[in-house]
């Protein structure tokens, strides 16, 4: 993960730059006729071959979900991505990935004026906080976008929680003697941890042998082997609770493809540990229940501004 750096704010300052410049050639630009609103679904990216066939296919799922609501009737829909990573990768030049900012600064070229950005991220942690950060850049520049409106991202308030817990309790129920671990990436954002202790909680209301596990903060994988040893479970499912099957999915949870185990796998470790493990090849994107969550929350932001 990266923070909104001063490579990544040079950035922005220099298209801001080229916006300006293109108006000042051509003042024609700010005479424009009115365009359609804007919306921005805007994911982290992989450059995994496979997960990012899994991003085209769920923004294309969640393309078809949003063109029942009437609020999307005039709306033109774009994508942009936040990994760096991705974005200088052979997959992400091959795809024409855009940045939020390129996508942004070519919006204001366009002369739209309101935006709507949902956020394709799990949790509100840093990938999170910069796409604020860019999209209050770009916001109420003279002749430029007027506002912008974004949605949160999966999990951002208990609610969420308790929707996502829903649905994932539902799509995978554990037998008596199992637990399944709900494996997410989190981060070092204080929102990235607070969101799976949130999820944590509601699935704790819904039933005893679920846990969730985070990669890089909380809930650790420590404190689940202690709850594992308490439920006295003989059998652990791990599920991916990620946006696609990437690297950290194959590598760090494992137990999906061999040319990725490791010794230092969760699968691994947990078989080391005399647990039967299996790991779901099925990440949050393959979920059509939880791409309509995301549809939701957009539609409600739209809903609220149209009636305001």
């Amino acid at each position: 993960m990266y923070c909104l750096s001063k490579k990544i704010s040079k950035t922005v300052c220099c298209l801001l730059f080229f916006i300006f410049s293109l108006i000042a050639v051509n003042p024609c630009m700010a005479n424009k006729p009115v365009v359609p609103d804007t919306v921005i679904l805007v994911g982290f990216g992989s450059a995994v071959p496979s997960a990012s066939m899994t991003y085209q296919k769920a923004i294309d799922e969640l393309n078809e979900i949003l063109n029942r609501e009437s609020q999307m009737k005039y709306a033109v829909v774009r994508t942009a991505f936040t990994s760096r990573f991705f974005l200088n990768s052979p997959e992400g030049r091959e795809q024409k990935a855009q940045s939020l900012e390129q996508v942004l600064a070519s919006s204001t070229v366009q002369g739209v004026k309101q935006i709507y950005i949902q956020s394709l991220h799990v949790s509100a942690g840093q990938e999170f906080n910069d796409v604020q950060k860019i999209s209050q850049a770009f916001e109420g520049l003279p002749k430029g976008i007027k506002k912008v409106y974004i949605s949160s991202p999966l999990i951002a308030s208990a609610e969420d929680a308790q929707k996502l817990a829903q649905v994932l309790i539902t799509e995978e129920k554990a037998s008596q003697d199992e637990v399944v671990l709900f494996v997410g990436h989190g981060g070092k954002a204080d929102g990235a941890s607070l969101s799976l202790l949130a999820l944590q909680g509601a699935l704790w209301n819904l039933a005893p042998n679920y846990y969730v596990v985070s990669l890089e903060s909380e809930p650790s994988f420590d404190s689940a082997l202690v709850f594992l040893e308490k439920m006295k479970a003989k059998k652990v499912r791990l599920v991916p609770l990620m946006t696609v099957i990437g690297d950290h999915v194959l590598n760090d949870i494992g137990g999906m493809d061999k040319a990725h185990d490791s010794a230092e796998s969760l699968f691994a470790q947990l078989n080391a540990k005399g647990y039967q493990c299996v790991s779901v090849k099925k990440s949050l994107f393959e979920r059509r229940t939880v791409l309509k969550l995301f549809a939701e929350k957009l539609v409600a932001v739209m809903r609220s501004t149209k009636t305001n």
